[in-house]
């Protein structure tokens, strides 16, 4: 591959209780392509759970070296997610890849985020949301300029997420995801997004979530191995779904 430039890359998950979730979240990120994962921090921001918290402390993963921060008493969902991404930021980041510990990323995640942070990013930009509701396998390489903020998979620069810490808690809507929808609507800002999503969201089973909610909203068709684009194009969305 090229050579890379020079940037210090963080990928952050925040986790609770639901170990199957975050193994298949670490096993996603094991089939990114093994020399940009060497060059990456990956955070880790852990509400107590010892089952967890072993795991992540022990498991192989080729990273640059494993952060592992555990709160010492519940900090809830809104928390512990800014937790993740303000740690990596704090250890020296450019960029940082977010996960919540149900977002299984697909094998070119860690190749995007090395296209969207190269390119010429506008102010109006808010981050690239790795999430898409694609219903067919098709235009993996596409990526869409214009697009709704959707909370399952980041990537944000160090500029971005200094932008929006004083939006994460305090806009006025629900919680952290809510608020950034709403400051991308009411400040005419917009988020970059493949058209074919990059993220399989597993979390069925959650503290806001039922099999019910997750079919509706988190179901999609996503990028697999064997549908890996060569390039990937940018492309400006005049028609795109305001879905909130």
């Amino acid at each position: 591959m090229s050579t890379l430039k020079l940037m210090n890359r963080t990928i952050s998950i925040h986790t609770y209780n639901r170990l199957w979730y975050t193994q298949q979240v670490i096993e996603g990120l094991k089939k990114n392509n093994p020399e940009l994962l060497k060059e990456y921090t990956l955070v880790c921001s852990c509400e107590p759970n010892s089952e967890v918290i072993n795991y992540l402390q022990n498991v192989d993963i080729s990273v640059a070296r494993k952060m592992i921060y555990v709160n010492e008493t519940l900090i809830g969902c809104d928390n512990n997610s800014f937790n993740a991404i303000n740690k990596s930021f704090a250890i020296g980041a450019d960029f940082n890849v977010f996960l919540e510990d149900d977002d299984v990323p697909s094998p070119d995640t860690l190749d995007l985020a090395e296209f969207y942070v190269n390119q010429d990013i506008p102010d109006d930009v808010l981050c690239m949301c790795l999430f898409t509701h694609s219903e067919e396998l098709k235009d993996s390489e596409i990526i869409n300029k214009n697009a709704e903020f959707r909370t399952w998979g980041l990537v944000i620069t160090k500029k971005q997420f200094e932008k929006i810490i004083p939006i994460w808690k305090n806009y006025g809507f629900g919680g952290w995801d809510w608020n950034l929808i709403n400051f991308q609507k009411h400040n005419n800002l917009t988020c970059w997004q493949p058209a074919l999503s990059r993220i399989k969201n597993i979390g069925e089973v959650g503290l806001h979530y039922n099999p019910g909610l997750y079919e509706a909203h988190r179901v999609a068709k996503v990028l697999t191995a064997d549908s890996k684009p060569e390039k990937y194009t940018l492309v400006d969305n005049e028609n795109w779904d305001k879905i909130y």
